[in-house]
């Protein structure tokens, strides 16, 4: 499974479908303002592309939200693990 592909990711993106809804705005919207393609926002909202830091931080912006606290909800991102290069190759090398 791929980390697009996580239940955590997945919570996440749920997350942001929900703050749209509750800052009252459609998809479309939504799109406008961030200046994007609706379909891009369908797609994030149902985990089939992913964000970067930026883009993540931006939505966040328009809609208004805490985007640490956004991320504090979602089970299991503590459990998620960062690899850099350099310790993928120490760990292959054990």
């Amino acid at each position: 499974m791929t980390a697009l592909h996580t239940e955590a990711y997945r919570q996440f993106a749920a997350g942001l479908a929900e703050a749209r809804v509750r800052a009252g705005l459609t998809q479309r919207a939504l799109a406008r303002k961030l200046d994007v393609d609706p379909s891009f926002v369908a797609k994030y909202e149902t985990a089939r592309v992913r964000l970067d830091v930026i883009q993540f931080l931006k939505i966040a912006g328009v809609l208004e939200i805490d985007a640490p606290a956004l991320m504090a909800r979602v089970k299991g991102i503590s459990e998620v693990r960062l690899v850099s290069p350099r310790n993928r190759d120490r760990r292959e090398a054990s």
